[in-house]
């Protein structure tokens, strides 16, 4: 039988910036900051590691001018709760902008939704999908 950590519910737990000129961001916020990046070309991407704080805390997506520039925080919710969050930030005003939706990466299933809170600032949230059971 395989055990799982219990996720920490509604924490933030990760943050992008997407932004027309990558270069110069990574430049400013690893002047700045220290962060360091690291770049995939393939998928227009960098993750972002903070100097002292273990693995990936953020990312940096070039947009290719293809959108508005933002940045964005996301917090780790339960997978179960992903559809009722989404209601209840609309009910409370804002807009799911990006509605539930798994994604693949790195090995790993995501399902993540991007929301505007009701003053227009963009959060993310998402949650692992569970692994199968490999004991099946």
């Amino acid at each position: 039988m395989s055990e799982t950590t219990p996720v920490a519910k509604n924490v933030v737990k990760f943050f992008e910036i997407s932004t027309d000129d990558r270069a110069t961001i990574e430049s400013f916020y690893g002047d700045i900051f220290g962060w360091q990046f690291m770049q995939l070309p393939q998928l227009n991407y960098s993750f972002i590691s903070i100097p002292g704080h273990g693995d990936f805390q953020g990312g940096v997506y070039d947009n290719r001018g293809e959108e508005p520039n933002w940045g964005i925080f996301c917090i780790e919710v339960d997978i179960n709760e992903m559809d009722e969050i989404c209601r209840k930030a609309e009910a409370a005003g804002g807009t799911v902008t990006y509605p539930p939706t798994v994604e693949s990466a790195f090995g790993e299933k995501t399902t993540a939704a991007q929301i505007l809170d009701p003053s227009g600032n963009r959060f993310g949230i998402y949650a692992y999908q569970p692994a199968p059971d490999s004991e099946s």
